[in-house]
Formats: C-alpha cells, structure tokens, sequence
C-alpha cells in the first residue's frame, strides 16, 4: 500500500525485508539484503529519503550494496532518482561495496562518473564525514 507524503513523496507500508537501516552518527547506512534493485526496494529507499528529508534532515546517505548480483535498468534507474533525491539540500550520497559486474555496469554506462563509490561501508562512512 502507498500513501501519498509531504512533498509529494509516495511512502511505502512495505517491510524492510529487502533493506536494513542504521544509523553511523549522522550517517544513514541502508544496506540492501537482495541481490537485486527491485521496484519494491527503490520503493523503501526512496521512503526513507523522503522521510529524512521531511524532517529537515541534510541527508547523509551510504547504500551498501556488498549482497548486490545483478545490476540492470531498474536498478540504475533507481540508483539515479535516490542519488538526486539525496542531493537535494546539499544531502550526500554514496554507494559502496559494488563488485564484478555490477561494478562494471556502473563503469560501462558511465554512471560511476555520477556517483561517489568505496569499496566498503567503512570507507564511505570515512568520506562522508564519520570515523
């Protein structure tokens, strides 16, 4: 079920079965428990960001994509309306843990010029502003 949110952002009533929260100080790590980027995953990733957002929060976001197997259209579509999303406000953004061909589907399309990537979760929080 979706409602409507401040905004004009759509909340999903979805369960975090595909995706985990926690926060790292002023860092929200969400960190992805499938192996693929599905409409009902962008669907709690954007929700939160919305959330965040309506809070007045500046978003520090890092999206652990480490369980990620499969990178395709959906997907980047995705990755592009959170990256934009979060960036709204001066938010950050970062992705970290893509491998294989994920990593190459970012790097062949261009996309990984576009978004700030770490190899983990540690690096990311580092670049962001939390040891």
């Amino acid at each position: 079920m979706l409602m409507l949110f401040k905004g004009g952002c759509e909340m999903s009533n979805a369960g975090n079965d595909v995706v985990t929260f926690r926060q790292a100080g002023d860092v929200t790590v969400a960190a992805l428990q499938t192996g693929e980027i599905t409409p009902k995953v962008s669907d709690v990733l954007q929700s939160h960001l919305c959330r965040m957002q309506a809070g007045k929060q500046t978003v520090k976001f890092v999206l652990d994509l480490s369980k990620l197997n499969f990178l395709g259209s959906v997907g980047l579509g995705a990755l592009v309306v959170l990256l934009q999303r979060a960036r709204k406000g001066d938010g950050q953004f970062a992705l970290a843990g893509l491998t294989g061909l994920c990593r190459d589907v970012m790097r062949v399309t261009g996309m990984e010029r576009a978004f700030s990537m770490y190899d983990d979760v540690t690096s990311a929080l580092e670049a962001l502003g939390h040891a």
